[in-house]
């Protein structure tokens, strides 16, 4: 894939060590550094001030705006690429992987019995080194284990790419504001008890089967869910929200 001039600039704020609050060169400058045109600049510094990476201070300048991580969760990109998009550096560890007795949330779409275990894989996002979005996927009985290794990805919905009807499948996903238990909270370096934003997603094939169900919590201090809820007002105001969307949105 060809590196477009938003990437260029993106890496540039990497490779310089430019945090929040940090002054950007002006587009003729930043132009001759990249070797790119002034037009092309002009187009990756608004594509990035759109996305909230970067802001304007008329008269002073372009800075790196304050890293929240913009996940919606129908954006069609996986974490890793947002955490990349929000010019952090993404990390993934694989906590856990094996058979475990999902919630019954998670055993009632996928018709399983009762005490019936799954496949689960928790896996830890970090952005710069911090923890940022715990998610335990819930695989079912008829995808194998193996088609989540890492050459898939750090995407789930892309290992099913080979065990999916796709025509009237749904990606189904839900969000609330929840207090961290001792467990998650401490996954996620957060004190237990603080508001975080929690979710679901549900991969349903588009023959009726759930393939996939996902829990996921996210801290909140880096996480910034645009679409789904105001962050900065759940430690005050708990809200929900539902979304749907086809398979091409994402986990």
């Amino acid at each position: 894939m060809q590196e477009t001039a938003t990437d260029r600039v993106i890496n540039y704020i990497r490779s310089a060590g430019l945090t929040a609050g940090d002054r950007l060169p002006a587009e003729i400058v930043l132009s001759q550094i990249l070797g790119l045109s002034r037009n092309s600049v002009r187009e990756a510094y608004a594509d990035l001030l759109a996305k909230g990476m970067l802001i304007r201070r008329r008269g002073v300048g372009t800075f790196v705006a304050e890293p929240p991580i913009i996940n919606s969760m129908a954006a069609g990109t996986g974490f890793w690429r947002l955490i990349e998009q929000s010019c952090m550096i993404p990390g993934l560890t694989e906590l856990e992987r094996g058979p475990a007795p999902p919630p019954v949330e998670v055993a009632g779409p996928m018709g399983l019995e009762e005490g019936q275990k799954i496949d689960r894989m928790r896996w830890l996002f970090r952005a710069n080194g911090t923890p940022c979005v715990l998610i335990d996927h819930y695989i079912a009985p008829q995808i194998p284990l193996a088609a989540f290794e890492p050459e898939s990805g750090p995407n789930a919905l892309l290992a099913l790419r080979d065990h999916i009807v796709i025509e009237g499948a749904q990606l189904i996903t839900s969000a609330c504001a929840v207090n961290a238990t001792h467990e998650i909270g401490g996954l996620l370096q957060l004190p237990e008890g603080e508001a975080i934003l929690a979710g679901t997603a549900t991969v349903r094939s588009g023959d009726g089967r759930v393939l996939l169900a996902s829990r996921s919590w996210y801290n909140s201090r880096i996480v910034n869910n645009r679409q789904t809820l105001n962050l900065t007002a759940m430690h005050f105001l708990p809200a929900t929200a539902t979304t749907t969307s086809d398979m091409e949105h994402s986990e």
